[in-house]
């Protein structure tokens, strides 16, 4: 199998394991608006966006340092050691950590203490086990760890939040069974608790899987800021409402990043894998224009029939949120050219390097935030996200070109991000007619842009059948 349709069955594989998961805040959202307040939908994104930041720190981002090594290494007994090693740096800052939220959670009053901190416990360790399966390239048992997530998560969001009432509770008991569920399932087809043995302790390891971990660190918080911080200043400078309505907006253009996530980490393997072939440029340069392509045309669909999906979709005051749609999918877009970007320094082993560009990413979008928010609201906070994502994917192109050079189809670029923008101005016509000509047109643009791509795909499950 060469590497295109490598690429590809594992993009194919992850986006099984991972459409339900990554959708399902998505696909309940009639449910979410229905049942929940705005301010409480706005608390509760703030605990998730909480604890997202708060688990690189804990957890020293050793997850992708024992990805990125046990995915070249050979030696069994060597992967055993970064297995265990790895789990015991994360099971000894879990201690700190149970130490630090049991004193901090006397003096501060939240609900749901016990509850989050489980949650938190368990999205842990069953983020850890999925990327060790990646790591000893059990995609497979990683894609359906995804699907009982899903599965068990959905489940159990409608019988508690609709049929017993529970609101934000039941929303975090349903993902506590969710993440057990999964773990229990990869611990049963991996046996990764088999390589952990206090006998493989190494100082070595250790400090090899922290020097390549922790520089990620302030790498991921930036990429939180960016992603999340609009959020905190939206609750300060207006208020949980307003919140609630700018979440769920973003819940429309995490349909971009989702499934960027499905290509970025089959991507992130390939990488890795061809970093040191000789034609790794070419590579490299043919998937990110063929990335490119599907990007913008992508969010040249979703542009035609958002308007539409929030009349029919979206209930009471979260209706709002359409506004700042655009914007949104704009950034993540850019966000995805930096994430593609990012691989490099993973295959380099150079992980400092990708703390520059998103600490300035980060600061930018603080700055601008500040200023913006109060002066254009919600549209401030969208604003800035853009520009950060557009400013970070910049400085990437620039500073990876010493791990490999990647040359930019900028005609397609052009014309692509042009229809782009003047989709974006049409979206806010509210005529249903010029809706479906943008609906038709995006059609027409995808195929033409795509088809060969779309081929391979189509080819590579015919074949697989």
């Amino acid at each position: 199998m060469n590497k295109e349709k490598k690429l590809i069955k594992n993009t194919l594989i992850y986006a099984v394991g991972n459409l339900g998961s990554k959708l399902l805040t998505f696909i309940m959202l009639p449910i979410y608006t229905e049942y929940l307040l705005t301010s409480e939908y706005g608390n509760l994104d703030l605990i998730i966006s909480t604890i997202s930041l708060i688990m690189p720190i804990v957890t020293f981002q050793i997850t992708d340092g024992i990805y990125r090594f046990i995915l070249t290494e050979e030696n069994k007994e060597e992967i055993k050691k970064y297995i265990s090693n790895g789990i015991f740096v994360v099971i000894t800052n879990l201690i700190v950590f149970t130490g630090i939220y049991t004193i901090l959670s006397c003096f501060i009053k939240f609900e749901n203490k016990i509850l989050i901190y489980v949650y938190f416990i368990t999205m842990v360790f069953y983020t850890l086990w999925a990327q060790i399966a990646r790591g000893l390239k059990k995609n497979l048992e990683y894609a359906i760890s995804g699907i009982i997530v899903t599965v068990v998560t959905a489940f159990l969001n409608i019988l508690l939040i609709v049929k017993f009432g529970l609101g934000v509770k039941g929303f975090i008991i349903s993902y506590i069974v969710g993440f057990i569920a999964a773990f229990l399932y990869l611990e049963k087809t991996t046996h990764i608790i088999d390589s952990i043995k206090i006998t493989l302790k190494d100082k070595k390891i250790k400090k090899k899987l922290c020097k390549f971990s922790i520089p990620l660190i302030p790498n991921v918080i930036s990429w939180w800021v960016m992603n999340v911080s609009d959020r905190y200043m939206i609750t300060y400078f207006l208020t949980d409402s307003v919140n609630g309505i700018y979440s769920i907006a973003n819940k429309f253009a995490s349909i971009i990043v989702i499934i960027n996530t499905f290509f970025s980490l089959a991507w992130q393997e390939s990488a890795i894998l061809e970093y040191e072939s000789e034609d790794r440029d070419k590579y490299y340069t043919k998937m990110f224009n063929s990335y490119m392509k599907l990007q913008f045309t992508g969010m040249l669909i979703l542009l035609s029939v958002t308007r539409l999906a929030f009349v029919f979709y979206i209930k009471g005051d979260f209706l709002d949120g359409y506004k700042i749609v655009p914007i949104l999918y704009m950034a993540s877009v850019f966000s995805a050219f930096s994430v593609f970007y990012g691989t490099g320094y993973i295959s380099a082993n150079d992980t400092k390097g990708s703390f520059y560009t998103t600490v300035i990413g980060a600061m930018l979008n603080i700055f601008i935030n500040i200023f913006t928010i109060p002066m254009l609201g919600i549209y401030g906070a969208a604003v800035s996200t853009l520009i950060s994502y557009a400013v970070v994917w910049i400085l990437r192109v620039i500073q990876t070109k010493k791990y490999f050079k990647i040359i930019i189809d900028k005609k397609d670029f052009g014309i692509l991000l042009t229809l782009n923008i003047v989709f974006s101005m049409l979206y806010y016509s509210n005529n249903i007619y010029i809706n479906m000509i943008m609906i038709l047109i995006s059609i027409i643009v995808f195929i033409a842009y795509n088809k060969k791509l779309v081929r391979k795909i189509l080819s590579f499950v015919v074949k697989s059948k």
